[in-house]
């Protein structure tokens, strides 16, 4: 989660079933939504009635912390862990938590789990990729003394989508007046957020585990790593309006440390190529968690740059795309009836004292090689010709048999060095194509991503082996 200014806020804090005993502490909220909380105690008191000197920290975790901020704000941190302790000899010891989350604003300090009736946050690239605007730039007039240009502004009409689960996604536009007077300029900003609404209050968690897979969707669209901005609980008020209800914080992922730089050339699609269908794009994407949802995080944790070595980052894809083509392809080799006879003839041949042992390692399943070749298959066209194709396959089996096994067998065909990260790239780019498949793009639209988009088309043409 992207923290452009980072909070730093005193209070008073207390754990939901002891109100009585407070300590004053200080909130610090940093970039990547880290959240780390320094109890100081009070002349002995507080802090160590909130946290006996004798507790395991190994095993100490507190599921809520709960305070009023110096601002009047109300706030409750979850899923809590004591990090750091420094003892004194004249007042009461010090305490460093870690938080998981942190929520700011109105009753979030009762005992319960906080629910909501929405969510709106804000992504990293989001008004790029939406490209609407709410802005008429008028020409530039001349006359015989002077010259001038209107601007005009009017917010763009929010999208609304119905969701598979129950809850809508909108698209909604804020934007902040020109201040006045405006003597040398003035200022109008536009910013886009998604909203989700269900139709009853559910639990924080549900809205967030949607908000996570619409940000890793962003990531894909755009192929960059990009952030979550701001997120904010809504509740419903008198009018069955949505208002800002909770400011929240947390760890969220995906997150890198520098913000991308974003432009059209770059991204795999935008919203206007989409914008006549997003409702089943987005719906086609959330039901892809629930069968391909481990390949996604694979995918996405290589594009991140979680593997900071070449073997690990290999392996990663090789992983994905196996998991990929178990969820979508059949997992059998031959027909059960021919394996059950196969099974039987080698078994009725078997010393034995080894028959057991052999039982356990027959079995019908399509080996990583054919997976391989089945997953070049639909996009062979993008992928060079036949011996290409062949030794590409060749190469991913072997390549990862020989780092998951060191199987030296399989040694001569093994990729190394830069070979290694191009097949990698491949791997990829592949997973990236059936990916689009699955969100039922077209044949014409997938060559024209491939023509227009640089990054794509030199992983699969610049890295051929």
């Amino acid at each position: 989660m992207r923290v452009r200014e980072p909070i730093k806020v005193y209070g008073r804090f207390w754990l939901p079933d002891k109100p009585g005993e407070e300590s004053p502490g200080c909130l610090t909220i940093s970039d990547g939504g880290r959240i780390h909380l320094d109890l100081f105690g009070a002349h002995g008191k507080p802090a160590t009635k909130m946290f006996p000197y004798d507790y395991d920290a190994r095993q100490f975790t507190i599921r809520k912390i709960v305070g009023v901020l110096e601002t009047c704000q109300e706030v409750a941190l979850e899923e809590c862990i004591i990090t750091k302790i420094i003892p004194s000899f004249v007042s009461s010891p010090r305490f460093t938590v870690y938080a998981h989350r942190a929520c700011l604003g109105s009753g979030v300090a009762d005992n319960d789990d906080l629910a909501v009736n929405g969510l709106q946050f804000s992504v990293e690239g989001l008004d790029e990729w939406l490209g609407i605007s709410g802005f008429k730039v008028g020409k530039v007039e001349f006359d015989s003394s002077n010259m001038g240009q209107a601007v005009t502004y009017s917010p763009p009409k929010q999208a609304v989508f119905e969701l598979d689960n129950g809850m809508t996604l909108s698209i909604v536009f804020f934007w902040t007046p020109a201040k006045t007077p405006a003597i040398r300029e003035a200022t109008i900003t536009q910013k886009a957020y998604f909203r989700l609404r269900a139709k009853d209050m559910r639990p924080l968690e549900d809205f967030t585990q949607i908000a996570h897979r619409i940000v890793e969707f962003l990531c894909f669209a755009i192929d960059k790593v990009v952030c979550l901005d701001k997120v904010t609980g809504l509740k419903e008020d008198q009018n069955q309006r949505l208002i800002p209800s909770v400011d929240v914080y947390y760890p969220s992922l995906p997150f890198v440390e520098t913000e991308a730089k974003i432009g059209l050339a770059d991204m795999l699609f935008s919203y206007g190529s989409v914008r006549s269908r997003f409702g089943s794009v987005i719906n086609g994407w959330l039901r892809a968690y629930d069968r391909f949802g481990s390949a996604l995080n694979l995918f996405f944790a290589v594009q991140q740059g979680a593997h900071k070595y070449l073997e690990s980052r290999f392996l990663a894809m090789a992983q994905a795309l196996e998991i990929y083509h178990r969820a979508r392809y059949e997992g059998q080799a031959i027909e059960d009836s021919e394996f059950c006879a196969l099974r039987e003839s080698l078994l009725s041949v078997c010393p034995e004292e080894h028959r057991e042992w052999l039982s356990k390692r027959i079995i019908n399943e399509v080996s990583l090689h054919r997976r391989i070749k089945d997953l070049i298959k639909p996009f062979k066209r993008y992928l060079g010709n036949k011996e290409q194709r062949k030794r590409l396959a060749r190469s991913i089996t072997d390549s990862r048999n020989y780092y998951t096994h060191y199987d030296e067998s399989q040694n001569s065909h093994v990729a190394r060095g830069k070979d290694l990260l191009l097949v990698s790239m491949r791997m990829e780019a592949i997973l990236q194509l059936h990916f689009l498949s699955m969100l039922s793009f077209t044949d014409t639209e997938i060559d024209h991503m491939v023509t227009h988009n640089e990054k794509l088309k030199w992983k699969l043409q610049s890295s051929l082996p």
